[in-house]
C-alpha cells in the first residue's frame, strides 16, 4: 500500500455503475433518497429557469410520489388540452399569499393573547395577595386555619338561616399521631369549646383501629351556656365497650388550659385530671375481664357533632349560628413505648417503660384521697351502678374492682 508521510493514499471519487439494484431493502433505501434528490433538483429548476414542472412516480412498495410547480393537477390539464398558458398559476399564487397573510396575523394574534394571559396571572397574584383561601390548606399557618374555620362556618349559618329549607350539616376535624404506642403515660393540655356548645363531642382519645379494636377514650360533652361541662370515660376491649362513667368537671374548662392523662400499663388504666385520678380500670384478664394489653394505638383527637345523643341524651341539638367552635390543644407530652412490631419490648418492667414498674400498679395514698373526693362530688354516672341498664346483670369487672366496690358502697348508703 502507497503512503505518503505514513498516511493512505486517497483514491480520489469512484464512478458508481447504473444498474438496478436487486436486494429490496437496498432498493427502498436508494429509492428514498433519490427521491428527495430528485425533487430538490426540480424545485431548483423552477426557481432558477421559471419553468412548470409535474412529476409523478411508483415506488418499489407501489405507493405514488407526486411533485408539481405550480401544481401536478394544473400542469397535466395543460399538458392535456394543449395549452401552454397556466391561467390558474395567477389564482394558485393568490391563495397562498392569502394563506400566508392569515397565518401570520394569527401567530401575532396567539403572541398578543400570550402576553395578555401572563398579565392577567400576574394582576391576579397581585390581587389575592394575602387572600389565604387561594392557597392550599397545607401551606396555612394557624391563623389562617382559624380564619378558614370561621369563613365554612359563616357559610353554614347563613344556609342554616334560610327559611323552608332543611339541612343535614355534619362537621368535625381532628388530628392523629403517626407513631403507635403500647403501654405508657399521655399527657395533654386543652380548653374546651367555650359558649353554648351543646351537640359538640371533643373526644381524646387512644385507639387501635381494628375491628376488635381497643381504645381508651375521654369525652367531653357540650352543654348550654352556664352549666358544666361533662367528661365521660370509656374504654374497649376486644371490640367490646358499654364502660361509661361521667363526671362534671369541677372548673371552666372553657377560660383555661387544663392537663388530660391516661395513665396504661400492664396493670391498670388511670384517667386523670390536671394530675387528679377520675378513674381507674384495673386489669382482671386472669378472671376473664377484658383487658387493653395486645393491640398497639395511636393517639387521636376529634371535634364532632353528637347533638343525637351527647347533651341531654340528644335533647340539645347544636346551634351552629354559635360557631365556629373552636378547641385549643397544646403542650403535649407522649412517654410511651413506640410500637415496632414485638410487644415483650413494650411489656418489660424496666427503667425506660418506667409505667410497667409496681410502684404504678396502684395508686398512691394521695391519689386514693383526691380519687374518692372526685368520686363522692362529681360522679354521675357509672356503669356499675346501672341494674336497669344490665337487668342486674352487671359486667363481671365490677364486682371485681376495688374502686367501683367503693363507688357501690357509696351508692348504697345514699352518698351518691
Amino acid at each position: 500500500m502507497n503512503t505518503v508521510d505514513g498516511r493512505k493514499k486517497n483514491t480520489g471519487r469512484k464512478k458508481i455503475d447504473i444498474k438496478k439494484v436487486e436486494k429490496q431493502s437496498n432498493k427502498l433505501v436508494t429509492f428514498s433518497k433519490r427521491k428527495q434528490g430528485l425533487f430538490q433538483k426540480a424545485t431548483e429548476l423552477c426557481a432558477l429557469c421559471d419553468v412548470n414542472i409535474a412529476m409523478i412516480m411508483s415506488s418499489p412498495a407501489d405507493k405514488l410520489f407526486a411533485f408539481g410547480q405550480p401544481d401536478t393537477d394544473t400542469v397535466l390539464n395543460n399538458y392535456i388540452n394543449g395549452t401552454t398558458e397556466f391561467e390558474d398559476e395567477k389564482s394558485n399564487s393568490s391563495i397562498y399569499e392569502a394563506y400566508n397573510r392569515e397565518y401570520e396575523e394569527a401567530v401575532k394574534r396567539l403572541e398578543l393573547e400570550k402576553k395578555k394571559l401572563v398579565e392577567t396571572e400576574k394582576s391576579a397574584r397581585v390581587s389575592n395577595r394575602g387572600e389565604w383561601w387561594n392557597d392550599s390548606i397545607d401551606d396555612m399557618n394557624r391563623e389562617q386555619l382559624e380564619q378558614f374555620m370561621v369563613a365554612i362556618y359563616e357559610f353554614r349559618k347563613k344556609l342554616a338561616e334560610k327559611e323552608h329549607e332543611h339541612f343535614w350539616i355534619i362537621a368535625g376535624a381532628g388530628f392523629a399521631s403517626n407513631q403507635m404506642f403500647l403501654f405508657g403515660q399521655i399527657d395533654m393540655q386543652i380548653k374546651l369549646v367555650a359558649g353554648d356548645s351543646a351537640g359538640t363531642v371533643l373526644a381524646f382519645y387512644l385507639t387501635s383501629d381494628q375491628p376488635n379494636r381497643d381504645e381508651i377514650d375521654l369525652e367531653f360533652l357540650g352543654n348550654v351556656s352556664g352549666q358544666p361541662y361533662i367528661l365521660q370515660t370509656n374504654i374497649y376491649a376486644d371490640g367490646f365497650d358499654n364502660r361509661e362513667e361521667r363526671i362534671q368537671l369541677w372548673f371552666d374548662p372553657t377560660k383555661d388550659f387544663h392537663t388530660y392523662s391516661v395513665l396504661w400499663n400492664l396493670h391498670q388504666i388511670v384517667f386523670m385530671v390536671d394530675t387528679i385520678p377520675i378513674r381507674v380500670y384495673k386489669n382482671h384478664a386472669d378472671k376473664g375481664v377484658a383487658f387493653p394489653r395486645r393491640q398497639p394505638m395511636s393517639l387521636k383527637a376529634t371535634l364532632w357533632n353528637g347533638d343525637s345523643w351527647a347533651t341531654r341524651g340528644g335533647q340539645d341539638k347544636i346551634d351552629w349560628k354559635n360557631g365556629p367552635f373552636i378547641a385549643s390543644f397544646r403542650n403535649y407530652k407522649i412517654d410511651a413505648c413506640v410500637w415496632k412490631g414485638n410487644p415483650r419490648f413494650c411489656r418489660a418492667s424496666n427503667s425506660n417503660n418506667w409505667w410497667n414498674q409496681y410502684n404504678f400498679s396502684s395508686l398512691t395514698s394521695i391519689q386514693r384521697r383526691w380519687f374518692k373526693w372526685v368520686r363522692k362530688y362529681h360522679l354521675i354516672y357509672d356503669y356499675c351502678q346501672d341494674n336497669e341498664r344490665f337487668q342486674s346483670n352487671l359486667p363481671r369487672e365490677c364486682s371485681l374492682e376495688d374502686d367501683c366496690l367503693f363507688g357501690f358502697f357509696l351508692s348504697k348508703f345514699g352518698f351518691l
